[in-house]
């Protein structure tokens, strides 16, 4: 009986240190769009977000911040999403991935 009362008490705590916790916003594209960081777990895993706080915001990704990052650029109405990895010796890291949206089109959607 203790022993499932541990495992429901550990499963509880890991719970709550594993929620999403914000723990900044970015400003992107000359300040009219920004990126959401959340805290995803207690691993060292971060949650992406992009947003213009009125109309859309849609999901980047999830990275482990030891070992990948996301670089973001605009050029006029789009918008370039593109996640590095790094070894533990590459300063530059490979690109992994990119993303590309109109501005436009996510402005359109209106999730909000």
């Amino acid at each position: 009986m203790i022993r499932i009362d541990k495992c429901i008490v550990f499963i509880f705590l890991f719970s709550i240190c594993s929620c999403k916790k914000h723990i900044h916003t970015i400003p992107i594209c000359d300040n009219n769009l920004f990126v959401e960081v959340y805290k995803a777990n207690s691993f060292g895993m971060e949650t992406h977000y992009i947003t213009d706080s009125t109309n859309f915001r849609i999901f980047v990704g999830k990275i482990d911040i030891e070992h990948q990052n996301y670089h973001y650029s605009c050029h006029g109405d789009t918008i370039r999403i593109e996640r590095f990895g790094m070894e533990q010796m590459d300063i530059t890291g490979r690109l992994l991935e990119t993303k590309i949206y109109l501005i436009s089109k996510l402005v359109a959607m209106k999730n909000l």
